[in-house]
């Protein structure tokens, strides 16, 4: 694991070290690396095809249905 340094205005100190006095996190380095999460979560999600839940519906509905359940696959016998 590799160690980087940031620098942080006071207001940002004193932001994060009140969310370790509140228990959201137990350390600055917990608190820094949910930020850096939430901006690689944003940054793969800006990277998607379709940015509503109707695009995604209708991306779907588009494409051919490919897998069939497995009755489709077997007769069951009697």
């Amino acid at each position: 694991m590799d160690v980087a340094s940031v620098r942080v205005t006071k207001e940002e100190k004193e932001f994060i070290d009140r969310l370790i006095a509140e228990g959201k996190y137990s350390s600055v380095s917990e608190a820094l690396k949910a930020g850096l999460y939430e901006l690689m979560r944003e940054y793969r999600s800006s990277n998607l095809p379709w940015s509503t839940r109707a695009e995604v519906r209708r991306y779907f509905a588009q494409k051919g249905r490919t897998l069939k359940g497995l009755e489709a696959l077997h007769d069951e016998e009697d």
